[in-house]
Formats: structure tokens, C-alpha cells, sequence
């Protein structure tokens, strides 16, 4: 017997559009046959959705097709006539939509309060200032009121605040900060394995005949897109994983990612680490109060990544492109922790940068602009002493 932990369900891609608060299927005939086996990222696609906007619903339904178990059974919602008779398009409620990604989403945040060792850090993360799913919101804060204050605007959680020692005169349990932190633990894995439990009750393991190889399969059977990633989710969780939202801020693939609880992950891929390092080492040398802060280091990467785009776009040529960066660099490093020259050398980088901008804007060639970079890499030569000079 070969064992299959994906689960198999039939279901439907369909085109749909948004109108009077329902996700409307366009057409019956514009439904594509699927097996959800073959849909890995289905649970971070559906979790990065953005409920603020409707365009990536439209698009997930477009890529996975509605939720509910009725739209394969063609439930008849509004009905059109065809030569092969009655059939029917489907729709789906956009706030019922909205409120499924948003207990979804809840369910990550409550997942990380559980494996945090700061669990209220994670609550008052900038990244969750999300709305609450309204439900979730009440029950956890109905069911931490006795040692938290949580405050709250339009469903955002502002603060959370141990409550005053006066407020626990003559109640038994410890009013520490640790023990405050493992009721919470302990409420948000309660919340969290409650909702997932309900969402997988209905699922059951079925046997399923591969004839082709004469083979039998285990699989779980299924009657719903919402059921399979209720499913999704608990595996994520018996798998001691979690999904990590990707820590690029830029990034455009997945979002989030699966990867082990005890694993200190934080991209989603080799080039969102890279782009992500690069960001993160951006902003300490743009910070003063970082031992790294470096102005002229920071000015350097800004019109690099300027003319980095260009030579991209071959707007450039690479071969002036790469000796000016080669000569910058160097300089850059030559005058390491001197103010002045550093200085200096912004206010070169500052001539280029303009330049840039003209050529943006079309009041230079891009020719022209080649000729200014190969001058100002000749003046790399010139010693500063803090006020740029022309090379004589």
C-alpha cells in the first residue's frame, strides 16, 4: 500500500468578478478541473491575500476556485439556460471570504504566541497590526482579562499591559510577568487547536484504487477548498512547522513560508536573504545610533542601485557601469572613517545622482550620461579636502 499524506479532491479554477458584495462566477463553461494535491503553496497564497483588497481574492478564486463544498455540486445560485440544459453559476459572500482569511491569518499570530518565548512581543508586533478576526479578538481578551489589560483600536491591538498588583489583593494565582505569559500561551494554543479541529471534524481517511498500477492509496477525504486548508494548517502544525512571513520587505514570491518551529529562518528563498541582508546592513549605516552608520556609504548605495537598474536594462553601457563602481568602491574604502573625505565623496556621488535625474526626465541622453560617469570615475583621482573639486 503506498501512503499519501496530500490530500485528493477534485475541484474547480473558475473566472470570477466582484459585484453587490458576492464573488460571481463569470460562466459555468469557464471552470478547469484540478486535483488539489497538485496546489503546494495553497495555504500561504490564501494567507498572503490582502482583504483590502479585492483583487487578490478575484485572483485566488481564479487560481483555486471558491471555498465552499456546494460550488462542485453546482449548487444553483443564479441560473443560466444552455443547449445541454440547466446549469448554474456559483457565488460566494466577499465578507464571509474576507472573515475565512482573516481567522486564517489569526491563526498564525496565535500559533506564534504559542512557540514564542515573548509571546506578547508577538501580539504587539508592528507586521501582525492586522484587523482581528472579531471573534478570536473577544474570546482572547474575555479569557486573559484577569491578568492582561488588552486595548484595542478598530480591532487592532494597541497595548497589552500587565494589570496593577492592587487589582489581584487576595486571588490565589502568581501575578508575574512569566506566569501572566504562560496563560497566554496557553489560551492562544487553546483558541488555535479549537478552530483547526472544527475546521478538519468532518475529514476522514479513505483507501482509493489506483488502477492504473494496480495499486491501493491512502489518502483523506474531502468535500471543500476551506476543509483542505483547515487541513493544510494542521499538518503545518504535526509537522512542527510554521509559516514565517518572509522577512524581505520587497519580496514577491511566497510571502510566507513553511520551515521548522526550532529553525531561525528568515527568507523564503537565496535571493530574498540576499536582498533582505543588504536592506537590513542599508539601514545601519543610515542609522545614527548604529556603530555601522555611514552617510557616504549609504549615498554610494543609493545611486548604485540607480545605475544598477539601468545597466539592467542595458539603458548603460556594463563596461562603465562596472569600472565606475569598481573605482567608488575602492575610494570608499580608502576614506573609511574620515568626515571630510567622506563628505567629499557624497557631494561627487551628488553631481552623478543629478545627472541620473536629467536623463530620467529626458533632458540628457543616456549617452550623455555615460560620458558624465566616465569623467567623474577619471576625478576618483583628485584628493578631497572636503569641498569637491574639478580635476584640473
Amino acid at each position: 500500500m503506498i501512503i499519501n499524506k496530500a490530500p485528493f479532491l477534485y475541484w474547480y479554477r473558475t473566472k470570477c468578478f466582484i459585484e453587490n458584495k458576492r464573488i460571481q462566477e463569470i460562466d459555468y463553461h469557464n471552470r478547469i478541473a484540478y486535483i488539489i494535491k497538485d496546489a503546494p503553496s495553497l495555504l500561504q497564497d490564501f494567507i498572503k491575500i490582502d482583504i483590502n483588497n479585492e483583487e487578490t481574492i478575484i485572483d485566488f478564486v481564479n487560481n483555486y476556485g471558491f471555498l465552499t463544498h456546494e460550488f462542485a455540486g453546482d449548487k444553483v445560485k443564479i441560473g443560466t439556460l444552455s443547449s445541454k440544459g440547466f446549469k448554474s453559476t456559483y457565488s460566494e459572500s466577499v465578507d464571509s471570504f474576507k472573515e475565512r482569511v482573516a481567522e486564517f491569518k489569526m491563526l498564525l499570530i496565535l500559533h506564534k504566541v504559542y512557540t514564542s518565548d515573548e509571546p506578547v512581543s508577538v501580539l504587539l508586533n508592528p507586521n501582525n497590526a492586522i484587523s482581528w478576526h472579531y471573534r478570536i479578538l473577544s474570546e482572547l481578551r474575555q479569557r486573559t482579562r484577569g491578568y492582561l489589560d488588552i486595548k484595542t483600536e478598530n480591532s487592532v491591538i494597541k497595548s497589552i499591559a500587565i494589570k496593577e498588583q492592587d487589582y489581584f489583593e487576595g486571588m490565589e494565582y502568581s501575578t508575574s510577568i512569566i506566569h501572566s505569559e504562560k496563560d497566554l500561551k496557553s489560551v492562544a494554543s487553546d483558541i488555535l487547536t479549537r478552530i483547526i479541529n472544527e475546521g478538519i471534524k468532518d475529514i476522514c481517511p479513505m483507501l482509493k484504487l489506483n488502477n492504473e498500477f494496480n495499486e491501493i492509496n491512502s489518502t483523506w477525504k474531502t468535500r471543500s477548498l476551506l476543509e483542505i486548508l483547515y487541513l493544510k494548517y494542521y499538518e503545518t502544525i504535526s509537522n512542527g512547522e510554521e509559516l514565517r512571513r518572509c522577512a524581505n520587505e520587497k519580496c514577491n514570491k511566497e510571502k510566507y513560508f513553511p520551515v521548522r518551529i526550532d529553525k531561525v529562518k528568515r527568507y523564503c528563498c537565496n535571493e530574498c536573504a540576499f536582498q533582505g541582508m543588504q536592506n537590513d546592513a542599508y539601514r545601519e549605516i543610515r542609522n545614527p545610533n548604529s556603530n555601522k552608520y555611514s552617510p557616504a556609504k549609504a549615498k554610494f548605495q543609493e545611486v548604485y542601485g540607480k545605475l544598477y537598474y539601468l545597466d539592467s536594462y542595458n539603458r548603460i553601457d556594463r563596461e562603465i557601469f562596472k569600472k565606475w563602481s569598481k573605482k567608488a568602491r575602492k575610494k570608499l574604502k580608502d576614506i573609511n572613517n574620515d568626515t571630510i573625505k567622506q563628505s567629499g565623496f557624497i557631494e561627487w556621488l551628488g553631481v552623478l545622482e543629478e545627472a541620473h535625474k536629467q536623463a530620467k526626465e529626458g533632458k540628457i541622453t543616456y549617452k550623455k550620461l555615460e560620458e558624465i560617469i566616465t569623467i567623474l570615475t577619471r576625478e576618483l583621482e583628485v584628493e578631497y579636502n572636503g569641498k569637491y573639486q574639478e580635476k584640473k
